[in-house]
């Protein structure tokens, strides 16, 4: 089973039907997709992703059909951090002399 979870956004959730921040789950393999705002997932409980999905979700197979968002320059920012750290080491590690 692969679940795709969407950034929050302003739509209607599918369990109370009001318009409110919400965000959705879906499952590659069914095609089933469920829109939710934080109100219902805390009645929800304790209920996996997996199960809310198949319970309350309903078919959508265009959900599926891009390949999403695109993280670039992931090498650039962990090289700086790299960087960072190393300059930091190197001044926790000098003497400082008066």
């Amino acid at each position: 089973m692969k679940i795709k979870i969407s950034a929050t956004f302003e739509g209607k959730c599918l369990r109370c039907k009001k318009e409110k921040m919400v965000f959705s789950a879906g499952n590659e393999e069914s095609g089933k997709v469920i829109t939710l705002c934080q109100d219902c997932c805390k009645e929800l409980g304790d209920i996996s992703t997996a199960n809310a999905i198949e319970k309350y979700g309903i078919k959508n197979d265009d959900a599926f059909s891009n390949d999403g968002i695109n993280v670039t320059g992931l090498d650039k920012i962990q090289k700086k951090i790299d960087k960072i750290k190393k300059e930091s080491k190197n001044n926790d590690n000098r003497d400082d002399v008066k």
